[in-house]
């Protein structure tokens, strides 16, 4: 089982137009440097829209860039520090 009963539609129904549940707002991830893009992949495969900083250019930047980036695009950051 996922850690979040909603992290997956397909967990919700079987239908094809299956949605988020009411009240449950989307969250978008920017995955750190210091995870591996695979979490992106595996998160994305579990409903949730996560993207790596490596697919954004960011992967050497300094955390302020990376911030910055997160705050304009309405990401949250998922780091390992």
């Amino acid at each position: 089982m996922s850690w979040l009963p909603w992290s997956s539609p397909q967990r919700l129904c079987r239908n094809v137009s299956c949605r988020w549940p009411a009240g449950v707002a989307a969250v978008r991830l920017l995955i750190d440097a210091n995870l591996s893009p695979r979490v992106a992949v595996a998160l994305s495969k579990a409903g949730l829209e996560s993207v790596h900083v490596g697919d954004v250019g960011l992967l050497t930047a300094p955390d302020r860039s990376i911030l910055d980036y997160a705050g304009a695009n309405a990401l949250v950051i998922v780091s390992a520090d």
